[in-house]
């Protein structure tokens, strides 16, 4: 197996979702960590989207075009999923674990809980899955704990078993190639709640080109206001070496900012759904300033990378920006 080999299999692992057909199986997971047992799941897919019951027909997780639900069947509310963004829901084991592609991130980035680095423990070697061609892969975990062993389907790349990962492991013990699903089948039309990877400022009554649309012209319209197309700030950069073996070493500057933005119509300062109260740019931010003016409070959170008087003068630069607004129509 060379190099090249190895990186067209990673790449059809990351990127071929767009090229599955769509499947219906039954998807055996680990739900207990402290348990090697695995429960059988009635899974439908059709590239990101994709919806898991269990074997008397009771939904537990359900991806959609935009946003998934996430049903917690241990729960007192256990008919109210949770409703959580695509990443989240693709971050969450076992069914997204299982079920969406690993980003590229994931196989570069030393610890992640999922991969780690994507150093191969053993030769690459082809296998059969299911009467499928596959690769059987064997990659070292992070910080020597083991191995984790893929089967990756040889032809689109996605995972058909997986086994010795953290909170992961599972395999497709039935899968075969359907006609496409109905769409309403992975929408949920029921009540829902948010957690923390939730999302809850999309309006399902508007489709998803309406609320990009209006993202896309509130976006352009701030950033000339606030003359954030001009803007330039100096923060302070951090090294870090390590060292790799036999002499070499490698090192990392990074250097970033970031500032963020709350704009609130002062009559609506009191109305709990436009506040973002402990949740909202003061909260996150390390270093937060508040002003009014004629129209609007404003509240600007600064991150600790920009340091004195460079927030000053930072946060000087919004102010006179946001006075200006004020005699203009709403951008």
């Amino acid at each position: 197996m060379t190099d090249a080999q190895w990186l067209e299999i990673l790449v059809r692992m990351v990127a071929g979702e767009a090229s599955e057909e769509p499947i219906e199986g039954v998807l055996a997971v680990r739900l207990d960590e402290d348990s090697e047992e695995l429960t059988r799941f009635h899974v439908r897919k059709h590239g990101h989207r994709w919806r898991v019951d269990d074997e008397s027909g009771r939904p537990w997780a359900i991806q959609g075009d935009r946003v998934g639900y996430l049903f917690h069947h241990d729960e007192a509310d256990e008919d109210v999923p949770e409703r959580v963004g695509r990443e989240a829901m693709a971050m969450h084991a076992p069914f997204g674990g299982a079920l969406a592609r690993p980003r590229p991130v994931d196989w570069l980035i030393a610890g992640d809980w999922r991969h780690g680095p994507a150093e191969l423990a053993a030769p690459l070697r082809r296998t059969t899955h299911l009467g499928r061609e596959a690769w059987d892969v064997r990659l070292i975990r992070p910080e020597g704990a083991g191995e984790v062993r893929y089967v990756v389907d040889g032809s689109d790349g996605r995972l058909l078993a997986c086994e010795g990962a953290y909170e992961l492991n599972f395999r497709w013990e039935e899968l075969a190639v359907v006609d496409p699903h109905p769409p309403a089948l992975f929408v949920w039309d029921g009540p829902y709640g948010t957690g923390p990877g939730g999302v809850d400022y999309v309006d399902p009554s508007e489709d998803a080109a309406t609320v990009m649309a209006r993202n896309r012209e509130a976006t352009a319209a701030l950033v000339t206001g606030l003359g954030l197309d001009s803007l330039s700030v100096t923060s302070a950069g951090t090294a870090e070496a390590y060292v790799v073996g036999d002499g070499a070493v490698s090192l990392h500057w990074n250097a970033s900012a970031w500032f963020s933005v709350l704009r609130v119509p002062l009559e609506a300062e009191d109305d709990e759904d436009a506040d973002e109260g402990e949740e909202g740019p003061a909260a996150r931010g390390t270093v937060a300033t508040g002003w009014s003016d004629d129209r609007w409070s404003w509240t600007v959170a600064v991150g600790d990378e920009l340091q004195e008087p460079e927030r000053q003068r930072l946060v000087a630069h919004l102010q006179a920006r946001t006075h200006a607004l004020s005699a203009t129509p709403d951008p």
